[in-house]
């Protein structure tokens, strides 16, 4: 027979102490035609000879994972449609640990169309509260996720930090482009204050800044004394909470070369392909602003640059004393993973091209002590002391920030003085993708296996296919695991 799918059925469910809630259903129905494969349009679902209610509910399914490993699920149903008793909630939870899921044929997760409150449509719009209260009561009971409204934290006054001469230049510089020392931007209008000046309320689009007076929640003293570079990080605006830091640093007029922006939580942070890159407490984040020349080696080679950050990152941990062995590697093209399985952190970059030099602005969000939702540095850290009885200590935020600033100023030093393989060294050392095997597609969309040989001097991916070509990669722009949906062209 045929299966139909009606994508804005609605149907009504029970659950828990919530009866007869009408929820939007992707309804699937099966009839005996074979010939028409379009909807039929006096089907009745619920008459149909071929559809039968559940009379048995499993209990239980056994699946094989990726690595032939078996595994029980524990199956219950959760709630059953008015109509035929079908599972329309589902909790399946693995037998042997902690890991559950809960699966939904009903759109938990949907609010009823804007203005079609006709007919069944009506009923969905009436059940809205009660479909909150059912996705909060599964998320809280059975997913163990605290649902509890958090208190919404005002915006916070920011601070210039740095030397009192280049805050004067600074300021000297973006003179022209500010009104009552107000400077506008897309998202966002500064205001620097001098001492003496009482802030207003920070908001959403509103940053007061104080210009001589140091933040109480980031150790300024710590942050200096690490930080060992010309340019880079020796002046920066600290905010406790914001909307994002990239706000600050995008348009014109542009900041100087070495400007960042250090948040500790973010209500917008921007990542990759418009993802939003959440901002937990522990997660460190800063945006740095670069000016490259483009005559420069590393101008001719900027695709190079977000590796360079990324690379920058692990090395302000394992070139540290000590801390060689702590599992933090590089996915390529802009991802921060420990033991080659979690994603702790990313890269994010805004290129601008100004007359003859390119303008980079480069987000980055690093999970330094937020154990949620994955994992962070510190846990890393805390659990191999443990393991092989060593005492590392903990990384202090302002440290860390002041070594991957001076890691990210000598890679750029090296890059300018001697090329890509001043630097690709330390990025093969730190990579997860040695000999990496991969299925790539060339622009005929035919499918080849190959094998992950390095990047080049610009940063793509090279690899070598089965029948010996070498080939560069780029991800197809569409695939959420950037080494999955590859595709290639063979190289001369």
């Amino acid at each position: 027979g045929t299966v139909e799918v009606q994508e804005e059925a609605v149907v009504s469910v029970t659950y828990s102490k919530w009866s007869n809630v009408q929820l939007l259903h992707h309804q699937h129905c099966f009839h005996s035609s074979s010939k028409d494969k379009r909807f039929s349009q006096n089907f009745d679902c619920k008459k149909s000879p071929n559809r039968s209610s559940v009379k048995v509910e499993p209990t239980h399914v056994e699946i094989t994972d990726e690595y032939g490993i078996h595994h029980l699920l524990n199956l219950n149903i959760l709630a059953s449609d008015d109509t035929w008793g079908a599972p329309s909630l589902l909790a399946a939870k693995v037998a042997e640990n902690k890991g559950i899921a809960v699966f939904s044929q009903v759109h938990l997760e949907q609010s009823p169309p804007a203005g079609s409150f006709e007919g069944p449509m009506k009923h969905v719009a009436e059940s809205d509260q009660s479909r909150m209260e059912i996705l909060q009561d599964l998320l809280s009971t059975h997913l163990s996720i605290d649902t509890t409204q958090a208190k919404v934290q005002p915006y916070t006054t920011a601070y210039l930090l740095g030397r009192h001469e280049l805050k004067q230049s600074l300021l000297t510089d973006l003179h022209t482009h500010m009104k009552d020392q107000e400077l506008k931007r897309s998202k966002l209008i500064m205001h620097f204050l001098p001492p003496g000046v009482v802030p207003k309320q920070a908001s959403e689009n509103y940053m007061p800044i104080l210009l001589n007076a140091c933040p109480q929640t980031f150790s300024t003293v710590m942050y200096y004394e690490t930080l060992r570079t010309h340019e880079i990080g020796r002046l920066a605006i600290y905010c406790d909470l914001m909307t994002s830091s990239m706000n600050v640093t995008a348009g014109y007029p542009h900041l100087v070369h070495g400007f960042v922006v250090l948040p500790t939580q973010q209500t917008q942070g921007k990542g990759r392909g418009g993802n939003s890159w959440l901002s937990p407490m522990g997660c460190l984040m800063f945006t740095v602003q670069l000016h490259i020349s483009l005559t420069s080696i590393l101008g001719q080679h900027i695709s190079i640059m977000q590796h360079l950050a990324s690379l920058a990152i692990v090395m302000a941990v394992r070139e540290q004393p000590g801390y060689a062995d702590v599992p933090m590697q590089l996915k390529w093209p802009n991802d921060l993973y420990i033991n080659d399985e979690v994603k702790i952190g990313g890269v994010f970059v805004e290129a601008t091209t100004m007359g003859k030099k390119i303008v980079l602005n480069i987000g980055v969000g690093i999970n330094l002590s937020n154990t949620s939702p994955t994992t962070c540095i510190n846990d890393q850290i805390r659990l191999m002391n443990k393991e092989m009885g060593s005492s590392m200590e903990e990384l202090d935020r302002e440290v860390y920030l002041a070594e991957i600033f001076n890691c990210l100023e000598k890679l750029i030093d090296s890059f300018q003085k001697d090329g890509p393989q001043a630097v690709l060294p330390y990025y093969y050392k730190y990579w997860l993708h040695n000999n990496s095997r991969v299925t790539v597609q060339g622009e005929d969309r035919h499918q080849e296996a190959a094998t992950i040989i390095g990047i080049d001097d610009f940063g793509f991916l090279v690899a070598r296919l089965d029948s010996g070509h070498p080939i560069s990669l780029q991800p197809d722009g569409n695939s959420f695991n950037m080494m999955e949906g590859l595709i290639y062209s063979k190289l001369q």
